[in-house]
Order: C-alpha cells, then sequence, then structure tokens
C-alpha cells in the first residue's frame, strides 16, 4: 500500500505544522517556566497535549495510511479548555477565577452529553471544535485586553502578550477550520480541499511560533508595571 508523503509540496504545510507545534512547549522547557506557579508554563502544558495528540493522527495518516482523525478528540476537546482556561483567567485577575470550576464543569457535562449523542469522531469535533475554539478565543481576547489596561507600557517585552495574541489567532482560526472544511466536502468541492488546508495548517504554524516568542519572555506584568511606574514619575 503507497501511503502519502508528508514532504510532497500538498502535504508540506501540515508537516511544518505539526513539527512547529511543538514549539510552544519546548520554549517553555528551554526558559525553565515552572507548570506550577507560572501562568505560561501551565499553558505550556495545555498546547504540549493538543501537539501530541496532532502527532498521533499525522502517523496514523502518513506512516499507516488511516484516517487521521481518531477518538482521542473526545479526550483533547474536552480537556484542552481544562488545562488552558485557568491560566489564562490568572491574567483576567479579579474575580474571574471564581467562576472556572464551575464553568469547566458545565464544559465536560456538555462534551459528555454530546459524545453520548453524537458518538461519531467528525459529528462531536464539527459541533463542538468550533464552540471551544470560539470561548477560548474570547477568553484570551478578555485576559489580553484586560493585562493591557493594567500594563499599557512596553507590552511587546511581555509573555503574556504574545501567549495570549497567539491563542487568539489560533482560537480564531480554529473556529472556523472544521465548518470550511465541512462545507467543502457538501459543495463536493474536493479539489480545493488540500490548498485550504494547507493555508489553515501555514497559519496554525504562525500562532505557534507567536505563542513560542512569548514563552521564551522572562519579563512579567510585574516589570512592566514597574515601567509604567517609572514613566509616571519621570513625567
Amino acid at each position: 500500500m503507497v501511503h502519502a508523503s508528508p514532504l510532497s509540496l500538498s502535504n508540506l504545510p501540515a508537516t511544518l505544522a505539526m513539527g512547529i507545534a511543538f514549539a510552544p512547549p519546548l520554549a517553555a522547557l528551554w526558559a525553565r517556566r515552572s507548570v506550577v506557579r507560572d501562568p505560561a508554563g501551565r499553558i505550556a502544558v495545555g498546547w504540549l497535549l493538543m501537539a501530541l495528540a496532532g502527532s498521533v493522527g499525522f502517523v496514523r495518516y502518513f506512516v499507516f495510511g488511516l484516517p487521521p482523525m481518531t477518538s482521542l478528540s473526545f479526550f483533547v476537546t474536552p480537556l484542552s479548555p481544562v488545562l488552558l482556561a485557568p491560566p489564562t483567567l490568572t491574567w483576567v485577575g479579579g474575580n474571574a477565577k471564581r467562576w472556572q470550576w464551575p464553568a469547566l464543569a458545565a464544559w465536560l457535562a456538555l462534551c459528555l452529553v454530546a459524545g453520548v449523542v453524537l458518538r461519531d469522531t467528525r459529528a462531536f469535533k464539527t459541533v463542538l471544535d468550533p464552540l471551544m475554539s470560539l470561548s477560548m478565543f474570547t477568553l484570551s481576547g478578555v485576559a489580553l485586553a484586560m493585562q493591557v489596561r493594567r500594563n499599557p507600557v512596553s507590552i511587546g517585552r511581555t509573555n503574556w502578550f504574545w501567549i495570549l495574541t497567539g491563542q487568539m489567532m489560533y482560537f480564531v482560526t480554529d473556529t472556523f477550520r472544521q465548518p470550511i472544511m465541512e462545507s467543502l466536502v457538501a459543495r463536493h468541492l474536493t479539489d480545493a480541499m488540500m490548498p485550504v488546508n494547507g493555508a489553515l495548517m501555514l497559519l496554525y504554524s504562525l500562532t505557534y511560533l507567536v505563542i513560542a516568542r512569548g514563552m521564551l519572555l522572562r519579563s512579567s506584568a510585574a516589570s512592566t508595571q514597574h515601567i509604567a511606574g517609572s514613566v509616571g514619575q519621570a513625567a
């Protein structure tokens, strides 16, 4: 049986995205981020989970010639917000973390019901992936807005700016990916699926690099506040 080559021109964007997906956790490891105290380190764990799950589908398709979509989606889609939302809420601040566990419990209950009702992996992802991605996009946007409001000076030097911006880029892309691909299938535009998916893979690669840059930066909100205070005193 002849399997598709991951290095062919049409598959190269997916191959690049698969490799670059490990950039955020590797960057966090290089920067020696704590997965206990550091929100960025905890976020890196979530991105590691998604990279590992993606690599399973990658190996299934290119090595064994099997469909890349697996039953892992029944676990990865529910668990991604569980790992990413709490540290992201840390950057929201205020009373936001008070609602994290009720919200996550409701999300897991929804995933459980959807898994029982839908059963099919493709249907599960089509329904829940856009909902999960839109929720994480919104949460990352709120966290970014709150952090910028507190620390308006030199935001490009802070880890949260790059990580939250990268998350927004990723999740807004992911919100539309599954509906776009399903729309192409429904309209029998199979010839367009490969280039469209390739373009989306390149966008994913860019988001991974943006997040990885944030993982490498050691500047914190506290240092930004210090800069802002110094500017205020000078004025």
